[in-house]
């Protein structure tokens, strides 16, 4: 099951800041910001998703933005796909959770434009984003029962296995779990229940 909460029902401007508490505050799992872009050359299009280039979350961001690339991509709807890549807009870097910010497309590309308007791949981009949360919940569901110790969830690797927690880490430590394996190096939350503001 799902919850969502949205940051605005309507047209009204929500502060940047505003935007990242509201995820905060709520102890969200997963934090989207959802855009059409705008540009000065009407050439440039496609969806492009950024993902935060810092922060605890970093792992868990990348996951889902590609698990939502795949899936926009699934769609063939007529929109190119521009990119995927790091980004340090303030919504996402504030976000105490995995977050992405998904641009549908530019309005200042005809092709674009067109596209957005259509309640065809309206619901087609709807139904990306749907898959792309189960998925990823499904993910952190395996990831959890396979990490969880004495009770506690909190490991994150950077082999991309993540959880959908909160807080700063307490340690690195080195993992071996297999002669002759490569080590690697596994996040430690030694208190779960301790959340950053």
């Amino acid at each position: 099951e799902v919850k969502v909460i949205y940051t605005r029902t309507d047209d009204t401007f929500i502060p940047l800041h505003t935007r990242a508490n509201i995820a905060n505050k709520n102890k969200a799992d997963l934090f989207i910001s959802i855009h059409c872009d705008n540009y000065t050359d009407e050439i440039i299009n496609g969806f492009e998703i950024f993902h935060p280039i810092k922060g605890d979350q970093i792992v868990g961001s990348k996951k889902y933005a590609r698990l939502l690339e795949e899936a926009l991509l699934k769609k063939k709807t007529p929109m190119d796909h521009k990119s995927t890549k790091p980004g340090e807009m303030f919504v996402i870097t504030r976000a105490h959770c995995p977050a992405v910010i998904v641009n549908f497309g530019f309005l200042s590309n005809p092709n674009d434009l067109e596209t957005v308007l259509n309640p065809e791949y309206q619901m087609a981009f709807a139904k990306a984003m749907v898959e792309s949360i189960n998925e990823y919940a499904e993910k952190i569901k395996v990831v959890n029962k396979l990490f969880t110790r004495a009770g506690k969830i909190g490991y994150e690797t950077d082999m991309g296995i993540t959880y959908l927690k909160y807080g700063v880490p307490n340690e690195q430590i080195s993992v071996q779990n297999e002669t002759g394996a490569l080590p690697y190096t596994i996040w430690q939350y030694n208190t779960i229940g301790n959340r950053n503001t």
